[in-house]
């Protein structure tokens, strides 16, 4: 996908803006456009279930680029049912970006663990049976103190997601990659995520994708650069008043909570594409809903509203909130208010 391209040549600092005035994105976006012009990229079809185009790189081309990586650039292109003694090759010592087809602990812990320059490790798909060790991350993160990428089960394939455990533990050591700006757990819907307060120092962070995560509580207020987190709906965000770089949420859901209310969102006007905020009914007032400040968030296309719970001043609340003109879907679900809007 476009997105996620783009996303990891940012971690990788392969993107360079000379304008001060412009976001790196949306350089890195005009790379890609322009690669895609050449027919160095190429569609390669439409992903009906996330409903986005994906691409593909010609097979001669590919060849061309892992020729001139040489060694710098590595892929394992092992697979579920070779787990243990699939892969018997051995992995360039000087290998600083590494791609791993499916999760193998016995792989990762006698091929992987002995690498001491990577930059970039990405595990492609896990599978439902696959159980994945916390004790082999805490190796992974002790052994590599320059990653600047980890993904685990970067796939969007629903089966290739972590989903063997109940609950799925990041290590307090996370905290040690001091380098790390783009991390991806991606688990299931079925999964429970636990994030350790050593997160918040990983202050060059950009992206965070937790998959279909819907059980998940984060509070990420130190992470200045961050761009993007990518989850289910039931994730629980507080005190992001300062995280003016944000661009995506899942949702956000109002209360009266310490870290919760709605002016935790009014200086994120680089939200774009879809937001949802849930539990108007905790707003009180027609000033309250205006300290959301959604006219000036204008990147955003999509909108949903939801006052499940409201009281008696929905009307004043949804007056104050005043969507940004360019929006193209407004969705209210649960007013209860007799009036609308002018």
């Amino acid at each position: 996908y476009r997105d996620e391209l783009v996303r990891l040549w940012m971690a990788e600092g392969f993107i360079r803006s000379t304008d001060e005035g412009r976001d790196i994105e949306e350089v890195g976006q005009e790379i890609f456009n322009e690669l895609l012009s050449i027919s160095f990229i190429q569609p390669g079809g439409w992903d009906f279930y996330y409903d986005k185009e994906y691409y593909l790189v010609h097979d001669l081309l590919h060849d061309l680029a892992e020729t001139v990586a040489g060694s710098d650039c590595f892929r394992i292109d092992n697979n579920i049912s070779q787990e243990g003694g699939g892969w018997t090759r051995d992995v360039p010592q000087d290998a600083r970006h590494l791609f791993v087809q499916s999760y193998d602990a016995t792989l990762i812990t006698e091929k992987i663990l002995e690498l001491g320059k990577l930059h970039t490790l990405i595990i492609y798909s896990v599978g439902g049976d696959t159980p994945v060790e916390e004790i082999v991350i805490k190796k992974i993160l002790k052994s590599q103190p320059k990653l600047r990428v980890l993904a685990i089960a970067l796939s969007l394939e629903k089966d290739a997601f972590i989903q063997k455990l109940d609950t799925f533990s990041v290590p307090e050591s996370v905290g040690h990659l001091k380098h790390l700006r783009f991390l991806a757990f991606r688990t299931d819907l079925g999964c429970r995520v636990v994030l350790p307060s050593s997160l918040n120092q990983l202050y060059q962070m950009q992206p965070l994708d937790f998959g279909q995560c819907n059980d998940l509580v984060f509070s990420c207020g130190d992470l200045i650069n961050l761009r993007h987190v990518c989850s289910g709906m039931g994730l629980k965000f507080s005190n992001i008043s300062g995280l003016v770089s944000l661009q995506t949420i899942p949702a956000f859901a109002i209360s009266p909570e310490q870290g919760h209310e709605a002016k935790q969102l009014r200086y994120l006007n680089r939200l774009s594409g879809k937001l949802s905020i849930s539990c108007l009914g905790s707003v009180l007032s027609r000033e309250e809903a205006l300290e959301v400040d959604l006219a000036a968030k204008k990147r955003l296309t999509y909108l949903s509203l939801s006052f499940f719970g409201s009281s008696g001043v929905a009307a004043e609340v949804l007056e104050g909130l005043c969507p940004p003109v360019g929006l193209e879907k407004l969705t209210i679900s649960g007013y209860q208010g007799s009036v609308y809007p002018n």
